[in-house]
């Protein structure tokens, strides 16, 4: 009962932007206090970002600022990057699972298992040692031949 109050507090708050996710996922009905209030801080936050966007955007409307960097709310990004994902599927449907690789400029950067079960979605990262064996079995190594 507690976590539904929460939950419908941080709709109130969040006028209007999405959670309809939150505490409605098999996860979050068995989720302990601690992983909700991350996921809490993490809509929150997100949900300030894109205030503070719409701001910017009123302001350069209003003829007010001419460039975004002159408004208080506008955080500068340390870095855009761009990351590729290969999905390595064993199987799909209703107990789905496979490998996630996921690589900046050819390079390996991280590896994820998953499982999907209707609904449910849970993940695990992989050592860097086993992300390597994973991409060496699966992509030979070679994720130029995967680009096409």
């Amino acid at each position: 009962m507690e976590k539904i109050k929460d939950i419908e507090r941080l709709q109130t708050e969040l006028k209007g932007f999405d959670v309809s996710s939150l505490g409605r996922s098999a996860n979050d009905k068995k989720a302990n206090k601690g992983e909700l209030e991350k996921r809490k801080i993490c809509l929150l936050n997100a949900f300030k970002n894109l205030q503070n966007i719409e701001k910017i955007r009123q302001k350069q409307e209003n003829e007010e600022i001419e460039e975004k960097e002159e408004t208080e709310e506008y955080r500068d990004p340390l870095s855009i990057e761009k990351q590729e994902v290969f999905d390595i599927n064993l199987s799909t449907g209703g107990g789905a699972d496979g490998f996630k690789l996921f690589f900046q400029n050819n390079e390996l950067i991280k590896g994820v298992y998953y499982m999907a079960d209707w609904g449910e979605y849970k993940k695990v990262y992989l050592n860097e040692e086993e992300a390597e064996e994973i991409y060496g079995f699966y992509m030979f190594g070679d994720v130029e031949s995967f680009k096409q």
